[in-house]
């Protein structure tokens, strides 16, 4: 039996033997991609001759050691004495055997594991939109998908299942139980039938995001998580906040009133930001921006897009998607200075669209990060992404502005799932959601904190600033990764901890990062930096990459008639808000008359007044 692995020779700081043979080499190599992008080394031994023994006696590892093989590769070994497969498989604390697909061979080893002749694995019957469902007992490390579920899309694809099957049923489609677990020996084995598994290296398209991509990654990460714990890149600081778009700061803004708000935050002890348009700049109540000012611990405000007119940062030059960034920070400074409301240095791009430049014009004006509900860009290339990209806290190939994803609160699980892989929880809506007052945002969070009780509520930037995925190395070693130029890093440990922290993206003129205002030494490249530093439990420091921002950018005077028609867009967009939504055909006949009002794609950039 011979070993291979990818990168150094020797073991991690935790490895995953994959059993591999020629049956399943694609659905291998996918898991050991996976696995490294989860940080767990990937070892692959190729059941092709030799002894289980050659092997067994040389697992070294700082880490846990957990196995996974195809179905296809251990009825390879079947012949092997049975004493012996069972010796090699209790070496190690988890287990995972999958591609099960009912065929002979498949469920010879599939009977052979679970000791019973008669189980078998079958495709399940009716595919159309099957609901995919998790149990209420799951592994340590997947609390966050226990009893949720989802429904798959209407597709061809044609699932497998294991009837009957005993144990513990993790994951089930329909009345199948697809992903199982139970304890052998000394182990605990995993079940999962079929190979379906999305490549992580493969690249991404929108298709990508919600069910389909829940159903192929959801019970192989839950096994990661499970067999290697804190040993696999996990995120100890879970956070969410409420972005509501749009409003302004006036008593009643459409279906939301901010003393309901104010009061349910407090009540669930949660926190809102609203996504400010900065041309509004000038039209909110004192007393409003009064309850903002004075209520900081709950209430924030960031900016949604410059105008707010449709494809704002979706398409334009480098100079002309500047020219929009810096226009719309020097109006949120107008209203701190007039005002003394603060606001944060993150935009949420207005109707959803930006194109690659964006972020880029963003990063030279000097923001924190960017959010919005789709991570694609309005001028996405195939590549541009690949689908680990969407498992990551934040987006980071579109340079050095981080951008951040956020859902509407229509299921529990997706944002559940987001937390599962590291993600912040970032919930979007509208004033409408508020209709019937606050309950459907404190009834969201009361079913999201049964998933999470630890969930923390913060602002974005607060949010953006702590967001980081940690990694144990060794018992007194953590690797980080952090997303934004301001990042604070706690040691949440019981022990001194050195860390060995790094961040992707676009750091060309970046010669040094500071620790608490202090330079420290770093490795700085084009598209990476990384240091250390060794923290006492309890410790936090703040580290800062410098030199983002780029001065030069100018706004540029837009016409009188694009002036006009900016002017009509968002006084009717009031109106609507205001009066026609309690109206339904009022408010069809005013989506008419916007439509109307829609601006040229490439219109220049306002100007600033």
């Amino acid at each position: 039996m011979s070993w291979s692995k990818r990168g150094d020779a020797g073991f991690g700081a935790a490895t995953l033997v994959v059993l591999s043979s020629g049956l399943s080499r694609e659905t291998d190599a996918k898991l050991a991609r996976l696995a490294e992008k989860w940080g767990i080394e990937a070892v692959f031994l190729d059941v092709e001759g030799g002894q289980l023994s050659d092997f067994a006696n040389r697992i070294d590892s700082q880490g846990p050691v957990c196995l996974a093989a195809s179905a296809a590769s251990l009825a390879r070994l079947l012949p092997e004495p049975s004493g012996l497969l069972d010796k090699f498989i209790s070496e190690f604390p988890a287990a995972l055997f999958y591609g099960f697909d009912g065929l002979s061979g498949t469920n010879a080893a599939l009977a052979w594991l679970t000791g019973t002749a008669e189980q078998q694995c079958v495709v399940l019957p009716d595919p159309v939109q099957p609901e995919v469902s998790f149990s209420t007992d799951l592994p340590n490390g997947c609390e966050l998908l226990r009893g949720l579920g989802f429904r798959l899309d209407n597709n061809s694809r044609w699932w497998h299942g294991f009837p009957g099957l005993g144990g513990t049923a993790l994951m089930k489609i329909g009345e199948l139980t697809r992903f199982a677990s139970f304890a052998r020996g000394p182990s605990r084995v995993f079940l999962l039938a079929g190979s379906e598994l999305l490549d992580v290296d493969a690249p991404a398209s929108p298709s990508d995001q919600g069910a389909e991509l829940y159903a192929q990654l959801a019970p192989w990460l839950m096994f990661l998580r499970s067999g290697f714990g804190k040993w696999c890149w996990h995120n100890p600081n879970p956070r969410a906040a409420w972005i509501i778009d749009d409003p302004l700061l006036r008593e009643n803004y459409g279906f939301l009133r901010y003393s309901d708000l104010i009061e349910a935050l407090d009540a669930d002890d949660l926190t809102a930001s609203i996504a400010f348009i900065p041309w509004n700049r000038g039209r909110n109540s004192a007393d409003t921006i009064g309850l903002f000012r004075s209520r900081d611990d709950r209430l924030s405000v960031c900016i949604h897009g410059c105008d707010h007119t449709e494809n704002e940062f979706g398409s334009g030059s480098s100079g002309a998607l500047r020219a929009k960034a810096s226009t719309a920070v020097a109006r949120m400074e107008e209203l701190r200075m007039r005002e003394g409301l603060g606001y944060e240095p993150v935009m949420v791009f207005p109707q959803g669209g930006f194109c690659k430049g964006a972020l880029e014009a963003l990063a030279a004006e000097g923001f924190l990060a960017a959010l919005n509900t789709s991570v694609f860009a309005t001028n996405h290339q195939p590549g541009d992404l690949v689908v680990g990209d969407l498992l990551d806290p934040a987006i980071s190939r579109y340079g050095r502005c981080p951008l951040f994803s956020r859902k509407y609160p229509l299921s529990v699980f997706p944002v559940a799932f987001d937390l599962f892989v590291g993600k912040p929880a970032l919930l979007v809506e509208h004033h409408g959601f508020f209709r019937n007052g606050c309950r459907p945002m404190t009834d969201f969070v009361r079913r999201l904190r049964v998933q999470s009780p630890e969930l923390t509520w913060s602002s974005p930037a607060e949010i953006f600033t702590e967001t980081a995925l940690h990694q144990k190395i060794s018992q007194h070693e953590t690797r980080v990764r952090f997303y934004a130029d301001r990042f604070l890093l706690h040691n949440f440990s019981d022990r001194r901890t050195t860390y060995r922290f790094q961040r992707t993206g676009q750091f060309t003129g970046v010669s040094h990062i500071l620790c608490d205002g202090e330079a420290l030494e770093a490795e700085v490249s084009e598209s990476e930096l990384a240091s250390e530093v060794t923290l006492n439990p309890g410790e936090v420091v703040r580290i800062e990459v410098p030199g983002a921002r780029v001065p030069g950018a100018a706004a540029v005077s837009g016409s009188l008639p694009y002036r006009a028609k900016v002017a009509a867009r968002r006084y009717l967009s009031e109106f609507r808000d205001n009066y026609v939504a309690r109206n339904v055909w009022l408010l069809s006949a005013s989506e008419k008359v916007k439509r109307r009002l829609t601006l040229p794609r490439r219109s220049p950039a306002p100007a600033l007044h």
